[in-house]
């Protein structure tokens, strides 16, 4: 697994919660071109007892967790202030929902599959 996706799910693990054992599955990070100051970060979360993600680090970039939901007609993004991890329960980080936003990027994402 590439080095920068292996040390961002293991801080989504933490921060999750430092009594609750939290797994990450199938994280991906959104390329960028080299320009760019902003990407998203994607998993699958899955606490063994009752948690809640309220905070995200990266060294990458700033981190923050948003929610894309249709308000409307429109789709709309927005800074939430937390996720709730149900117990035995998996919470898809994915596009078009909940996800990690990264902002203010240090450099260029290359987007890097999981190794089985």
């Amino acid at each position: 697994m590439n080095k920068q996706i292996l040390a961002f799910a293991m801080a989504i693990a933490f921060a999750a919660g430092a009594n609750a054992q939290v797994t990450v599955k199938d994280p991906w990070i959104r390329a960028t071109v080299p320009a760019a100051k902003a990407s998203g970060a994607f998993m699958q979360l899955q606490s063994a007892q009752d948690a809640r993600l309220v905070e995200v680090r990266t060294p990458i970039a700033d981190a923050e967790i948003h929610e894309m939901k249709m308000q409307g007609d429109r789709m709309q993004m927005s800074h939430v202030e937390g996720i709730d991890l149900p117990a035995g329960k998996p919470v898809a980080l994915a596009s078009g929902g909940y996800h990690v936003m990264l902002m203010q990027l240090k450099r260029q994402l290359k987007r890097a599959k999981p190794c089985l």
